[in-house]
């Protein structure tokens, strides 16, 4: 049923301790230093980004606090004018 599986070895499950590990730390140094030059290039233009949504959401918050106070402004006037204008309506 299980041909070729041999259940008398064990597998390793650490590296052993000879391995040199020279290569692993100059690679890894060599990657922090493309890393480090991608983030440099990468920060300005997600700055740009976040400054971009962040003047959308004060633009909206603003636009929506104008508009209800011209709204509530508007109906101050329209209450105003109905005491004055003779023809119009009271407001019911």
């Amino acid at each position: 049923m299980e041909e070729g599986i041999s259940t008398k070895a064990a597998i390793p499950l650490r590296r052993s301790r000879s391995t040199s590990r020279g290569s692993i730390e100059q690679s890894s140094g060599l990657t922090a230093r493309i890393g480090s030059g991608i983030r440099t290039t990468v920060a300005p233009a997600r700055s740009l980004w976040l400054a971009s949504l962040g003047g959308t959401s004060f633009a909206i918050r603003g636009a929506t606090t104008i508009w209800q106070s011209l709204i509530a402004e508007g109906a101050s006037v329209e209450r105003w004018l109905r005491g004055f204008v003779p023809g119009l309506p009271p407001q019911s």
